[in-house]
């Protein structure tokens, strides 16, 4: 029987203070886990560690630029201070924008590859350090659809950064996957939250339009697959990117 029971466990979510981060967080805290918030906006990420702790929850909030390694090491090691171990890592900070290959420059293809690829490799490998230690743990990276269809309303640099997020989680799935760690990806389609308002009301219509369920993503939606991968019940599911699209696109 699947349980989503957390209670104890530490969950680690970057970009935790909006969007699917923020739900993650508080669906983990309902739960019983012990949350740690890590974003570049602290204001943010406070308030929502404020909510978890209204639910019940340990939480602490701390300020990280994901493309600073020495920024993600203090978090790693402010969490495993603060609750002496890391049950879950969910890799969710990201940006995205819109251009073309011939409309985008090199320093937001850097900015783009550098916080939602780059971040991932840097707090996996430094989480994974904790993960193997104690003998446990689990990992899920925010991918995309765009990572399979090649994304034709997002930037091109996004939706290559996502791909590369699909192919990192199997890689790093691969180095752990005798050590009781999963790691798995889940690719969402356009999701309502405030990186999909970026589309505009009209925009938005036109993505709603193609998705045979005939709406957005609920965060929530996301965060409980997220709660599922990172359950006992998933424990023989890992370097897979689960794909969750309203039946945008169907893969094998």
């Amino acid at each position: 029987m699947i349980s989503f029971d957390y209670k104890d466990s530490v969950v680690i979510v970057t970009g935790g203070a909006s969007g699917i981060g923020k739900s993650a967080i508080l669906e983990f805290a309902k739960a019983g886990a012990n949350v740690v918030i890590a974003d570049i906006n602290m204001k943010e990420a406070q308030k929502v560690a404020d909510a978890a702790k209204s639910l019940g929850a340990e939480a602490i909030a701390i300020k990280v630029d994901v493309t600073k390694e020495a920024d993600l090491i203090e978090m790693t090691k402010a969490a495993v201070n603060e609750f002496g171990r890391i049950d879950v890592l969910v890799n969710n900070a990201g940006i995205a924008n819109r251009s073309s290959i011939f409309e985008l420059d090199e320093a937001n293809w850097d900015a783009c590859m550098d916080i939602n690829l780059k971040s991932m490799w840097l707090a996996t490998r430094n989480v994974l350090k904790v993960m193997i230690e104690q003998g446990s743990g689990r990992v899920v990276n925010l991918g995309s659809i765009t990572g399979k269809d090649g994304g034709h309303h997002v930037g091109v640099d996004y939706a290559a950064s996502k791909a590369g997020v699909h192919v990192l989680t199997k890689r790093c799935a691969s180095d752990v996957a005798d050590k009781n760690i999963t790691v798995n990806a889940v690719a969402p389609h356009a999701v309502n939250t405030p990186m999909a308002a970026g589309h505009g009301k009209k925009g938005i219509e036109e993505i709603i339009k193609k998705v045979p369920v005939h709406r957005l993503c609920e965060p929530e939606e996301i965060a409980a697959l997220i709660m599922f991968l990172c359950s006992d019940a998933a424990g023989f599911i890992t370097g897979q990117t689960i794909h969750i699209n309203g039946g945008t696109i169907m893969v094998d």
